[in-house]
């Protein structure tokens, strides 16, 4: 899986989806409870990836606070 896979919040939240899927065709409740809990760990690890992103913009967007002034 390549680096940039980790940061992009569609492939965990695909994840997240995959795993319900899974865990709604297993019989066993446990197991079934746990899935769905890594489901949403996986939408937690997208939720934080797309925070990243929206970090890494900001840190690069200009700012123009002052320039109208002059």
């Amino acid at each position: 899986m390549p680096v940039d896979t980790y940061s992009d919040p569609k492939h965990w939240h695909y994840r997240a989806a995959e795993m319900r899927a899974l865990a709604d065709e297993v019989a066993n409740v446990e197991a079934r409870h746990m899935m769905n809990k890594l489901a949403d760990e996986y939408d937690k690890l997208g939720d934080r990836a797309a925070e990243g992103q929206a970090d890494h913009a900001k840190q690069f967007m200009p700012t123009f606070v002052g320039l109208a002034r002059r």
